[in-house]
Formats: C-alpha cells, sequence, structure tokens
C-alpha cells in the first residue's frame, strides 16, 4: 500500500493525532502533523517528491518526541511500514486533547518562519560592497517591525555602521 494513501485513510479516522510513520530506524511525519513538530522540536520540514511537507527523526529521539507531546496532551499514533501500516502504538487525551491548539499555532508559525528564510536567504544571495549603509538600516528597519510585533524577543543592535 502506498504511504500517503495510508496516511490519508488513517488522518479521516484520527483527524486529531499527529501520525507517526515507523520507517526502519526513522520516523516520518507528513503535512500539518510536520508543522506541529517542527514548532516543538525545530524539526526542518522538506517538499517531498509527492508535493508533501514532511519531517523526520531518529528513532533513537522517540522518547523525548512522545513525552513532549504527551506533556501537551497531543494524541498520537504509530503506524509500521514493516507491519503493513498497522497502528502500533496509539495514544489518545479524548476531549482534553490539544492537537487543534497547537495546530493553529504552528501553520503561522512556519509560514512567518519559511517566509523569514527564504528572505534572509535572498539577503544572503545579494550581499555586496554597494550600498551596505542603506541595506543595515533596511535591516535595522525590519528588526524593529519584528520587535513591535513581538515577533523577536529583544532588539539588541546586532548591526554594526561602518
Amino acid at each position: 500500500m502506498n504511504v500517503l494513501k495510508k496516511i490519508k485513510e488513517t488522518k479521516k479516522i484520527e483527524p486529531n493525532s499527529i501520525v507517526f510513520v515507523k520507517f526502519g530506524s526513522f520516523y516520518n511525519i507528513y503535512d500539518e502533523d510536520s508543522f506541529i513538530l517542527s514548532y516543538l522540536f525545530g524539526y526542518k520540514i522538506k517538499l517531498s517528491e509527492s508535493n508533501y511537507r514532511t519531517c523526520s527523526f531518529q528513532i533513537t529521539s522517540s522518547n523525548k518526541v512522545f513525552s513532549e507531546l504527551e506533556e501537551n496532551m497531543i494524541n498520537y499514533l504509530v503506524i509500521d511500514k514493516k507491519s503493513n501500516f498497522e497502528i502500533t502504538k496509539r495514544v489518545d487525551f479524548k476531549e482534553e486533547n490539544q492537537y487543534k491548539n497547537f495546530s493553529k499555532i504552528a501553520l503561522p508559525y512556519i509560514s512567518l518562519k519559511e517566509k523569514l528564510e527564504v528572505l534572509c536567504q535572498n539577503i544572503l544571495k545579494n550581499i555586496d560592497d554597494r550600498n551596505l549603509d542603506a541595506k543595515l538600516e533596511n535591516l535595522e528597519n525590519i528588526e524593529k517591525i519584528l520587535y513591535e510585533n513581538n515577533l523577536i524577543r529583544s532588539k539588541k543592535q546586532i548591526y554594526y555602521k561602518m
């Protein structure tokens, strides 16, 4: 059976649970679930060949991940490719499940993070010796806006005038 098809089937039944897919010594997480994991643990989200967003981590980190999810009362389940994608673990907090709450936080967070990463890549790609003072001033203005909108914690001047 196709992995993505199985995940879709599982998410229809368990829409408010993170679905972990065990592949050998890794867990893979897809789409909205990957946003929550990236938000909580800083895992990098990648775009798969099938245009799905995904992140993964080694099984050796699973105790840390599962403990954090349980502490935050987020439902999750594990399906294992080796056992024909059967559910091998399920944690269900019933009405106390916080999946939706974390999803509401994670989605805009990841969107902002991705936009900032693209912005940073473009800035780094276009650094040259021309108009450095103007570029630094623009970055300071961006930093001020981020600070005023509570998107960064401190307003440290990290730029140096030449």
